[in-house]
């Protein structure tokens, strides 16, 4: 609805029609990895291209796995709690590549959040009317 996964047209649209899709589960699989690895790899990768760090709140208050102790909504979501340091991924991360790139995702939204943070509120939303 918001344009912001393809993958119902993507049979039409794929780039490389000819190419399998990759999918990186089985390596994640091997390496053993643990949702925190997802979320530390995309914190580099955003770095790499000289981007902001997390911020130790980040780190300190994300939920990246599903609580065992009680219930919680699942769907991936970013919070800005807009004191310009407190942000939030809320994800019941499974090591596999959907989540990996749902990880880059949610981090992306971060990451701009971060940005904007200095800003007033007004200019942090959506520019929709």
């Amino acid at each position: 609805m918001w344009a912001q996964t393809w993958s119902n047209i993507f049979d039409i649209v794929k780039p490389y029609p000819k190419k399998k899709f990759v999918d990186v589960t089985g390596a994640m699989e091997e390496k053993i990895m643990t949702p925190l690895d997802m979320f530390k790899m995309s914190e580099e990768f955003f770095t790499s291209i000289g981007l902001k760090k997390m911020t130790p709140e980040f780190w300190n208050r994300s939920i990246i796995e599903k609580p065992t102790n009680r219930e919680m909504v699942c769907h991936a979501s970013a919070w800005d709690f807009s004191d310009g340091k407190d942000f939030r991924i809320k994800m019941c991360t499974r090591v596999n590549m959907e989540d990996f790139i749902t990880v880059h995702h949610e981090m992306g939204h971060i990451v701009y959040d971060m940005y904007y943070a200095h800003q007033p509120l007004v200019f942090r939303e959506g520019a929709n009317p």
